[in-house]
């Protein structure tokens, strides 16, 4: 969840992409790198079985644990904005990381591959979400969560709507991409933040009683 630094007028909060292994996680993360100006993102960091890199290469794709980047959202009534983007290993043999990962999040992307042969993949990978979020006590439901259909400029895809009928029953947003363009890439950012913001200034009024000044 995210932490409030009232003395620094601060606000942390937590994003994690999450999806099958070479779905498009750390592709997307990648391209925003690539995207946004140095004065609204830090550096990109990547833990691998190899340790830390820096960068925007990938040079142990299936041994990487995750990847780290700051962003500077903003300003939300007058405290700074600052959410920390995570992304989650695919492989199977990774899932207490990815629980570790998850731990304090405040939302999640969750990237799909979009071929057809990999859809039992995203199956397995949605469950393992869910169960990974029950373990923190957290409703699905009332989540922020967005769904990223990745990788729409192969052939062997799948349709959108057979996509959404199995991976999107609790109809979240979605949105498509060709992540490794970055197209459709800034847009899901652009909404798991939005959503991520409004559960935030909800929470804060909650605390403060409507006066989060």
């Amino acid at each position: 969840m995210s932490t409030i630094n009232y003395s620094a007028k601060e606000i942390r909060c937590k994003v994690v992409y999450y999806g099958p292994g070479l779905g498009g996680k750390t592709t997307n993360v990648q391209a925003i790198y690539k995207m946004l100006q140095p004065h609204e993102r830090g550096e990109l960091v990547s833990l691998s079985a190899k340790g830390f890199s820096t960068g925007t290469e990938d040079e142990a794709r299936k041994t990487r644990l995750f990847d780290f980047m700051p962003l500077r959202v903003g300003v939300m009534q007058g405290f700074k904005v600052i959410m920390h983007m995570y992304t989650v290993p695919g492989e199977a043999y990774h899932i207490d990381t990815r629980r570790f990962i998850l731990r304090g999040v405040d939302g999640v992307v969750f990237v799909v591959d979009s071929q057809g042969d990999r859809l039992e993949a995203n199956i397995v990978s949605k469950e393992n979400l869910y169960e990974n979020l029950s373990y923190y006590r957290i409703d699905k439901k009332f989540f922020p969560l967005v769904l990223q259909y990745n990788k729409r400029d192969l052939k062997n895809i799948s349709p959108i709507p057979e996509l959404n009928k199995v991976l999107n029953t609790e109809h979240h947003p979605f949105y498509t991409s060709i992540a490794v363009e970055g197209i459709g890439v800034l847009e899901t950012l652009q909404r798991i933040t939005e959503m991520v913001l409004v559960k935030i200034y909800n929470d804060l009024e909650g605390e403060t009683g409507g006066n989060i000044k």
